[in-house]
């Protein structure tokens, strides 16, 4: 846990209690504290953002099964997704909806 909490809480308290403590005491450090215990009991997979690669996704598509992109703040495929309509010679028959 990047946070510390306070005297001998820390080798007192589990690390999710410690993550309760941080919510309480440190709602600023929360997210963060949450990440790295993620991180730290299931793995770092489940933190890491996967690279997006639209030549394998492509592969998996078709005019039944659609690709949809789930944003979050930051995240912008759109160029990604236009060069690669572009290397399929298919710029012109996208449609965003």
């Amino acid at each position: 846990m990047t946070t510390k909490v306070p005297s001998d809480y820390n080798t007192k308290l589990s690390e999710f209690q410690k993550l309760l403590f941080v919510k309480a005491f440190a709602p600023y450090s929360l997210v963060q504290s949450i990440t790295y215990f993620v991180a730290e009991q299931l793995g770092k997979k489940f933190v890491e953002s996967p690279s997006v690669e639209l030549p394998i996704l492509y592969q998996d598509m078709s005019n039944r099964i659609p690709l949809v992109f789930i944003l979050s703040t930051g995240s912008d495929p759109m160029s990604s997704f236009t060069r690669f309509a572009v290397e399929m010679n298919m710029a012109n028959r996208f449609v965003l909806t």
